[in-house]
């Protein structure tokens, strides 16, 4: 519990979300490093998927959806999973073609 409610876990994080919006914003003005944002777009996810798991143990499932960042951190987090298999899916079928 004591981690996911630690100013350091926050910074951290933020830190993470700060990166993930600068190579969102390189992305979409230069396609000079499609893998390079590719990978760093996916490591990102796990660390907010990992984020996601260490508040539910440490805060409980009542208390974690009771926050409304939590909520949109949660919202934000599917739709990053779902756009991440839509990519692997578009991706598995050109490549059997």
């Amino acid at each position: 519990k004591i981690i996911s409610v630690s100013k350091e876990f926050d910074v951290f994080m933020f830190l993470i979300l700060l990166l993930n919006t600068i190579v969102i914003l390189c992305s979409y003005f230069t396609s000079d490093y499609p893998d390079t944002y590719d990978l760093i777009d996916s490591i990102c996810l796990y660390f907010y998927i990992s984020e996601f798991l260490i508040k539910i143990i440490g805060l409980g499932i009542i208390k974690y959806f009771n926050d409304n960042w939590n909520i949109f951190d949660f919202t934000i987090l599917i739709i990053g999973l779902i756009a991440a298999s839509v990519n692997s899916i578009i991706t598995l079928t050109k490549s059997v073609k």
